[in-house]
């Protein structure tokens, strides 16, 4: 059986990623519990939840807790404005790098996830960061961890190949990508593009599923209210789960379900359905790739 990661969202409760609403109102320890006991092992945490529990507590504590649950993989999100060099959005964004960094390095984290510029005002190309990002890829490096870059369709790196050609525009080999089926269902992404990745490149893969067809006009609230279990929907999980196995990536699935549906249940009864449907696709189709 692969291991599963539960993405932040999918242990957060009533939070999403949006200013405002990005705490969860759960205590991160229970969150772990409850996640451990559904049968995940890996455990992912935005940092505003992190900074949140370090008012109480310390990540030595924390670390703790993921050991004593058998969290084997942890990751962190999310850093954005990584790119810029001067202003208070510089300043704001080097206070989450360094926090981002210092946990990944405590926590033992995987990655950190970050993203593209989601301002909706004309910005140069992203490959023009490639220096932006090796610079941060050495701080990652010098933390024990990898950037993970996660594109999404409402940003300037809006698909795979957008994000590959940034991450080998760094030259960096801590220069890696997240998937996300959300992503690629919603994006010109396709399965073959997913194929032709090199594995060292692939950070992770987050698997959740959702109609073909846009349920909301505005494509941030359809992400952020409308996804589905895997397995439940209409995407071609099937055929992405393939895609990545071909390319020799083995490390944990990720789940993300970010929905007003999923906000609104218990933590425990939400979780245990998450797990058995993730697990139950993930064993079908990866445990029968050649």
């Amino acid at each position: 059986m692969a291991d599963l990661l539960a993405s932040c969202w999918t242990t957060a409760g009533d939070a999403l990623p949006a200013p405002g609403r990005d705490v969860s109102p759960l205590r991160l320890h229970d969150r772990i519990v409850a996640a451990a006991e559904a049968g995940f092992r890996g455990f992912g945490m935005c940092i505003t939840d992190i900074q949140a529990y370090l008012q109480t507590s310390d990540l030595r504590n924390l670390h703790r807790v993921l050991d004593d649950h058998g969290m084997r993989w942890v990751e962190i999100e999310f850093l954005s404005d990584w790119w810029l060099r001067d202003g208070v959005a510089d300043r704001e964004s080097d206070a989450v790098r360094r926090a981002c960094l210092s946990a990944a390095e405590q926590l033992g984290a995987a990655h950190i996830k970050v993203g593209g510029d989601m301002t909706q005002t004309a910005t140069p190309p992203a490959t023009s960061w490639a220096e932006d990002l090796f610079h941060l890829c050495e701080q990652a490096s010098d933390a024990g961890t990898c950037i993970a870059i996660e594109f999404l369709p409402f940003s300037n790196v809006p698909d795979l190949p957008a994000a590959r050609e940034l991450a080998e525009a760094s030259g960096h080999p801590r220069a890696k990508i997240m998937i996300d089926s959300w992503h690629v269902a919603r994006s010109s992404t396709s399965l073959a593009e997913i194929a032709e990745l090199p594995a060292e490149l692939i950070a992770g893969v987050e698997l959740d599923d959702g109609s073909l067809l846009p349920q909301d006009d505005d494509p941030y609230a359809d992400t952020v209210n409308n996804r589905r279990l895997p397995g439940s929907g209409e995407f071609d999980l099937e055929g992405l789960i393939m895609a990545v196995v071909g390319t020799g990536w083995t490390g944990p699935w990720g789940v993300e379900i970010i929905s007003s549906d999923h906000r609104a249940r218990p933590l425990q009864e939400s979780l245990a359905e998450v797990f058995a449907a993730t697990n139950a696709l993930v064993d079908a189709v990866a445990g029968s790739a050649p």
